[in-house]
């Protein structure tokens, strides 16, 4: 298990991924894309399964870490915390796109707003 101790506050919907675009689109995910690169350089060292992360708000560690999921749809109580391959080639894939955008000078290199 990974776990990133974070000094403020933190919402369930900041880790929680519905679609894989908006990890690298929308400024709520950062904390989601956080914790897959963790678990990527992990996996490097340690090659494991399937694994899970979370982050534990240090202002309220009593309710345990927050863990990473995958949704089918944002309001669906179904989620899979298991961060596996098929989760890490999904955010390879992602990052891969990420890197490409920087890298083209024809894309305007801008901060996420929403």
């Amino acid at each position: 298990r990974i776990l990133d101790y974070k000094t403020g506050t933190v919402k369930t919907s900041e880790v929680e991924i519905v679609s894989w675009d908006s990890l690298i689109r929308e400024k709520e995910q950062s904390k989601a894309f956080q914790l897959l690169c963790y678990t990527l350089l992990y996996g490097r060292e340690t090659p494991v399964n399937g694994i899970q992360a979370g982050i534990i708000p240090i202002k309220n560690p009593g309710n345990g870490p927050i863990k990473f999921a995958t949704k089918e749809k944002r309001n669906s109580r179904t989620k899979d915390s298991w961060i596996t391959k098929q989760v890490i080639q999904e955010f390879e894939d992602q990052l891969q796109k990420l890197i490409a955008e920087i890298c083209d000078p024809e894309i305007p290199f801008t901060e996420k707003t929403s």
